[in-house]
């Protein structure tokens, strides 16, 4: 069975930045749109998604009907990861310079950050969600085996082949026997110690 395509949520007021985006990732990445922050929250609400990517601006009409730019992103980012903590989060930001990404990303608790100027975001975003939607992805699995009652003797069994396959295939790496199975590193380090398994057996000696 193929594996599901990553599900990237866009909420950026700019449905041209939205649009093109869509286009040039339909191959491998399916995107969805909200123009502002409400309607993302209602779309979250509704669907799972891998990956949210945010603008840090939003245009939006004051009391006498003038609109304002205001920095809304960095705080729909932190309710984003406080309601759905397996959601990674990317935030634009126009003409940033190194200090300010690293502002941003604090302030906003994001996973990345990134300069919109459509050409360049993609170029290099694509690597960059693919990445963190399989972070996602492996996370999910991971709460999902905590959420079960316990491995069966005959599942247990399985996983400990496909473990040591994993392992004997990548000799001993991993951090490639997470993407391989896939879970996450630190639960592949758990299943070791619980079945006992001696990683340095199956790495190359030097």
């Amino acid at each position: 069975m193929a594996e599901p395509r990553p599900r990237i949520l866009i909420i950026d007021d700019d449905p041209h930045l939205g649009d093109t985006f869509r286009l040039a990732w339909e191959r491998d990445l399916d995107i969805e749109c909200a123009y502002d922050p409400e309607s993302g929250l209602k779309k979250l609400r509704s669907a799972i998604y891998d990956v949210a990517m945010v603008d840090l601006v939003f245009k939006v009409k004051d009391g006498s009907g003038r609109i304002e730019d205001l920095e809304l992103g960095a705080a729909l980012c932190r309710r984003i990861k406080k309601d759905w903590p397996l959601v990674r989060v990317v935030i634009g930001s126009g003409y940033v310079t190194p200090s300010r990404i690293i502002e941003i990303m604090a302030t906003a608790q994001a996973d990345y950050c990134f300069e919109k100027g459509v050409g360049a975001a993609v170029e290099t975003l694509r690597p960059k969600l693919l990445e963190l939607a399989r972070m996602a992805r492996r996370d999910r699995l991971d709460q999902e085996a905590r959420m079960r009652p316990g491995l069966t003797e005959n599942s247990e069994k399985a996983l400990k082949s496909d473990l040591r396959k994993a392992l004997q295939e990548t000799k001993g790496n991993v951090s490639k026997a997470a993407e391989i199975l896939p879970i996450s590193r630190r639960s592949i380090y758990t299943y070791v110690k619980r079945f006992g398994i001696v990683l340095q057996k199956f790495r190359t000696p030097k």
